[in-house]
């Protein structure tokens, strides 16, 4: 009796030296991951469209001009924003109270957000006894923040990180013993899941009928217990817009990004084909590797007769497939919703591959390992260095500048996206092309001064109409040709000419 009780104290007192030292490592990483976004962050992307339409009513509420924004396609400047769920845009704003408004301050938020969700998931799989080995779990986090499109999220000012976190919190809430305070978690989590985005709601659906399938009945009460929480969630969206009168506004908004798998395929082959190409498994190169990953790991399971059909890893190939095309389908899968099948897929291939004796000397073991590798580099890695390839080129410190240099605070500005942050703070007025749809006659008129690519002159002019002077001043005048500059600054200065 003393030497097995021995035994299992030395067996715990060996597990928890090694969740320690597996904890000091994970810290390692996330505070290496923070210190290098945090010093190449002005780097890669350039300040992009999405970037600046998610910021600005943040922006605009910080600033003092209230909770609008000038550079959506569906509402006036002078509407109480509505023109994407609001989670996003309330942390952020936020978030400026505690850092102000700038480049950094905006897109420090979304590596703070990445970092909190990969944490909750290193957690849950520890929890869930999903992910068994020290080795797997820490390449699970590597290979979820240098993956093509998460790594694309976070380092672009966009609003889906605020998506991973909120699922993220739901995979940790499953891991909760107690059944009555997970059903309760689950609901209060799924309140936020239309909030942060309604992409949210298919890929929901999607996975939850795809565990009950997997899981059988024992996954009920929890699928009922997130949508509890989705429903009260929508109620709260509407609530919110339809008490400031643009709930019409909102919708309009949304009906612009939704069936556009029904109208592609509507429109015959060729039209569903030309909208597949921005599809994740197109277009996500780290997603692809990890698919080719997941299929030589279950190649290597029927070998060696290990194969379950209801397992982890067929779980996460089959979700990956149904997310993307089932999303797609009601409305659409760019680059950036490719998180949605790559990180479920990164879960259950490392859980399947933490069960397995690493043996190089196996052909399929040693091309799952050089695919996975393929997964990293391809990803944040690839991106880096595109980045450093056009360092000079991409600083965001020029833009602010040249900016502070030619535009007045009293102007109206038509604007290229990647002059947004030092404009929002500067002009008067800021309008890019996407307001262009819908602007009136009257801002036309007003609009005083141009910051644009130089290549776009004739496209913009002919919309804004009447008659402009360039500047002379041209920030980094390569030629937009080079696909190498394609990614990069480039603006130049107009003005109205006055009659």
């Amino acid at each position: 009796m003393n030497k097995t009780t021995n035994r299992l104290i030395a067996s715990i007192n060996s597990s928890y030296v090694n969740l320690k030292q597996e904890i000091l490592i994970l810290f390692s990483i996330l505070v290496l991951f923070l210190l290098v976004n945090l010093t190449t962050y002005t780097r890669f992307p350039i300040v992009w469209l999405d970037e600046g339409m998610f910021t600005d009513p943040a922006a605009n509420l910080y600033l003092g001009h209230g909770f609008k924004s000038s550079i959506w396609h569906s509402q006036n400047m002078n509407e109480f924003w509505a023109g994407y769920p609001p989670l996003y845009a309330i942390l952020l704003y936020g978030w400026m109270r505690l850092f102000g408004f700038s480049l950094p301050s905006v897109r420090s938020l979304n590596y703070i957000l990445i970092v909190a969700a990969v944490t909750i998931i290193w957690l849950a799989v520890t929890r869930l006894s999903l992910v068994t080995s020290t080795m797997s779990r820490i390449s699970l986090v590597l290979i979820i923040l240098l993956g093509y499109g998460v790594s694309l999220n976070y380092r672009s000012g966009r609003v889906d990180c605020t998506n991973i976190l909120v699922t993220s919190l739901a995979f940790l809430a499953y891991s909760i013993v107690s059944v009555r305070l997970r059903l309760i978690l689950l609901a209060c989590i799924g309140v936020f899941f239309p909030l942060s985005g309604l992409q949210t709601l298919p890929y929901t659906v999607i996975l939850c009928c795809l565990l009950l399938i997997f899981l059988g009945k024992s996954f009920l009460k929890e699928a009922v217990s997130l949508g509890i929480g989705i429903v009260i969630g929508i109620a709260c969206l509407y609530i919110f817009y339809s008490s400031h009168g643009v709930w019409d506004g909102f919708v309009a908004s949304v009906r612009r990004h939704s069936a556009y798998g029904v109208q592609a395929a509507a429109g015959g082959f060729d039209s569903l084909m030309a909208m597949l190409q921005g599809a994740s498994f197109t277009r996500d190169p780290s997603f692809v590797s990890l698919f080719i990953a997941s299929v030589l790991l279950i190649i290597y399971q029927i070998k060696i007769g290990s194969f379950k059909l209801r397992s982890p890893i067929t779980f996460g190939l089959v979700a990956s497939i149904c997310t993307t095309i089932g999303v797609f389908a009601v409305g659409k899968f760019p680059t950036y919703y490719s998180w949605m099948a790559y990180i479920p897929l990164a879960i259950t291939t490392f859980s399947a591959f933490s069960r397995i004796k690493l043996n190089l000397n196996n052909l399929l073991q040693r091309l799952f390992v050089i695919f996975i590798i393929i997964t990293s580099l391809c990803g944040w890695t690839l991106q880096t260095v595109l980045a450093v390839s056009t360092w000079s080129y991409r600083d965001h410190t020029k833009v602010e500048e040249f900016v502070n240099k030619n535009i007045k605070s009293s102007d109206w500005v038509y604007f290229d996206e990647s002059a947004y942050y030092p404009l929002r703070k500067k002009a008067a007025a800021i309008f890019n092309k996407e307001y262009l749809r819908i602007m009136s006659p009257e801002e036309k008129e007003q609009v005083s001064a141009l910051v644009i690519n130089p290549d776009d002159l004739d496209k913009v002019t002919k919309q804004l109409g009447g008659e402009w002077i360039g500047s002379s001043d041209i920030l980094n005048p390569h030629k937009v040709n080079d696909r190498l500059f394609s990614d990069t600054y480039k603006l130049q200065v107009w003005r109205r000419k006055q009659i």
